[in-house]
């Protein structure tokens, strides 16, 4: 549900998942340190919240069995999404 060449969920999995409380410490093993901050804080966050203000534009904008679709879209999206991390960390 968003067009930043990846869907909402992951964005969206990606801004919860490298969300750190104040204070916490950064990882130990920098090796992805990088992608991990290009993925979180006040910039991404803007980013993810003009998405979903996006996405509910265009639900407002349809009938239920298109939002019905969206949301079937974005879980399957999350599914998936899920998918690709515990494959990865399964390979470890």
């Amino acid at each position: 549900m968003r067009s930043s060449g990846r869907d909402a969920s992951a964005d969206l999995a990606d801004l919860e998942c490298f969300t750190r409380p104040a204070g916490a410490p950064e990882p130990t093993q920098p090796l992805h340190l990088d992608w991990i901050n290009l993925h979180r804080g006040p910039a991404f966050a803007t980013w993810c919240d003009r998405i979903v203000a996006e996405a509910d534009r265009y639900a407002a904008k349809t009938d239920d069995a298109g939002r019905q679709r969206m949301r079937e879209t974005f879980e399957r999206a999350v599914e998936l999404e899920l998918a690709f991390f515990e494959s990865a960390y399964d390979a470890v």
